[in-house]
């Protein structure tokens, strides 16, 4: 039961105080909170309720594993498109980003591709997928109030991810230049942003090679 509870919490919290950040940066890393809450949920069901059963270790595993590996691809998209439109600044308020779609709307794109995976949106499949993977391993393991902790906490995520993608096409307060982005940082947002369209549109390779991971 710990394990459960401390995913709950961990979910809950994060989103909770995610909800009310105004800093880019801070509300990255609280939602990263909240992923990961939601990576535990499957190892908790498993723990109340599938312990006993040899037959749900893989469904718990390739849960957990490709829920994490689609969310450590898409937040590393989201914080490289956040350094690519912020160069060597902190990340800066959220309003700071209004209109930075007319500025790069390259970066703008990868960061809201990123945001859409997190909330489990299309474009966004890949994040979609993995929640589902997360919901089914769930009411696999007869932890359906478990479930529903996920889909209120999705619904908690999905505000503030939408708000920000939101504020990302909105009338900039004053005209800015585009900022100079280094073959590094181009480079880095191209390469996550390329593999979290692929394996949204073919999440049954890393759901597959997740499945293989068990004894």
């Amino acid at each position: 039961p710990a394990l459960a509870v401390l995913a709950v919490l961990t979910m809950t919290v994060g989103n909770l105080i995610a909800l009310r950040q105004r800093r880019m940066v801070r509300l990255l890393a609280w939602s990263s909170i909240a992923q990961a809450g939601y990576i535990l949920a499957p190892l908790g069901a498993y723990a109340l309720h599938g312990g006993r059963s040899a037959a749900a270790v893989p469904v718990v595993l390739a849960a957990t594993v490709a829920y994490t590996v689609f969310y450590v691809v898409l937040e590393f998209g989201a914080f490289a498109a956040v350094v690519g439109l912020r160069g060597d600044q902190d990340g800066g308020e959220i309003d700071d980003y209004r209109g930075a779609a007319r500025r790069s709307p390259w970066l703008a794109t990868a960061l809201v591709l990123a945001l859409a995976g997190l909330a489990g949106l299309p474009p966004g499949l890949a994040g979609l997928f993995a929640k589902v993977a997360v919901v089914r391993a769930l009411l696999g393991g007869d932890a359906v109030w478990l479930a529903v902790v996920v889909a209120l906490n999705a619904v908690i995520g999905l505000a503030y991810y939408v708000r920000v993608a939101a504020t990302l096409f909105g009338s900039p307060s004053s005209a800015s230049a585009p900022r100079r982005v280094s073959w590094a940082v181009g480079t880095a947002v191209g390469v996550a942003t390329l593999v979290a369209v692929g394996i949204g549109f073919a999440p049954q390779l890393v759901m597959s090679l997740a499945g293989a991971v068990h004894p």
